[in-house]
């Protein structure tokens, strides 16, 4: 073989060797776009999902600020009334004390009895009036003024 024989063979076996590696870097520029391409849908799903989650957070928050309002008008509410609670605490106790005081300072009832025996005939003729009922009035008459109880 001569010179150019040899010089052409080795042109076709670099023009083969460039060959299969082009086949190489399409195949590979291949999977690349696919691998883009499928990187780039699941960004677009992502920023989707991430947007949607923005938005139902973000009504949350307008539900929580809306309720946060309410309950402080319902604080508010609340405090005033227990301050009005105190006052009438405070006046109740006020007004104990001058009962107590007024009680107090009253001089009992002295009561002598200058009878040796007195009797009251507390006995009711009606058929209506029990013998039950008859006691406890006479029960009543011996608390409130002293009368002996052999009535």
């Amino acid at each position: 073989m001569d010179n150019s024989n040899k010089e052409d063979v080795q042109a076709v076996d670099e023009i083969k060797a460039i060959r299969k590696e082009l086949e190489c870097l399409k195949l590979n520029y291949g999977l690349l776009v696919s691998k883009s391409e499928t990187s780039s849908a699941n960004s677009s799903y992502c920023i989707d999902s991430l947007q949607k989650e923005n938005q139902v957070l973000k009504a949350k928050l307008e539900k929580l600020s809306s309720e946060h309002v309410i309950l402080q008008g319902t604080h508010m509410e609340l405090e005033k009334s227990y301050e009005k609670l105190v006052e009438s605490h405070v006046m109740i106790g006020m007004a104990h004390e001058i009962m107590v005081n007024t009680v107090k300072s009253y001089e009992p009832l002295t009561h002598i009895c200058t009878c040796s025996h007195v009797q009251i005939d507390l006995t009711c003729t009606k058929p209506c009036c029990s013998q039950a009922s008859q006691s406890s009035i006479e029960q009543v008459f011996v608390e409130l003024f002293g009368f002996p109880s052999q009535l």
